[in-house]
């Protein structure tokens, strides 16, 4: 069973993800999604990660946080991959205080389901300020043409697809419309 937190926005709560064993509920691996930190609390044996604080760049006494997995996870049954989408960076809003990429907040980060190691991650909305989550769980296709796609939509109002075969981006198709209401003009003579 596959379980994550929510929270995050303001110092403090960083995204995790966690497998538990259906009999026992005993934690099988943990994978941190922001960079874990002195004091931060194991709860079970850690994912291999290459994530460090270095992509973040914090103002000090800032804390690095967010990253929280708002939505449901993805598991593709026939490569044993995990698929998690996740939350913002945090402070929300305030892009200033975090300098870095802010790794992997805003992301789908793959995981090998069986031992919480990272395998990839897509990178779907840089420089967070406006909390765009992935808050949808990413959508794994085989394409008419035979292609293996995942395809998320997160809060940017933007529908991504990537190709799995080289984990490029293929499309960002706006999903929405966005219009700016222009003032009326004053009254002409």
């Amino acid at each position: 069973m596959f379980v994550g937190n929510a929270g995050g926005d303001f110092k403090g709560g960083k995204g995790r993800m966690y497998a538990l064993d259906a009999k026992t509920g005993k934690i099988v691996w943990e994978f941190f999604l922001v960079p874990r930190g002195e004091g931060d609390t194991v709860r079970g044996p850690l994912g291999a990660a290459p994530l460090d604080a270095a992509s973040w760049q914090n103002a000090q006494g800032i804390p690095i946080s967010g990253g929280g997995t708002w939505t449901s996870h993805t598991l593709d049954t026939k490569t044993g991959k995990l698929y998690v989408p996740g939350g913002n960076p945090a402070p929300d809003f305030v892009i200033g205080a975090r300098e870095g990429e802010n790794l992997y907040t805003n992301s789908v980060v793959v995981l090998d389901a069986k031992t919480g190691n990272y395998q990839h991650h897509f990178k779907i909305v840089p420089k967070d300020w406006h909390d765009w989550d992935v808050s949808n769980p990413p959508i794994l296709i085989r394409s008419m043409g035979g292609k293996e796609l995942m395809l998320v939509a997160p809060k940017d109002g933007h529908l991504y697809g990537f190709d799995l075969t080289d984990n490029r981006r293929l499309y960002r198709l706006p999903a929405t419309q966005v219009l700016r209401m222009l003032p009326k003009p004053s009254n002409p003579t």
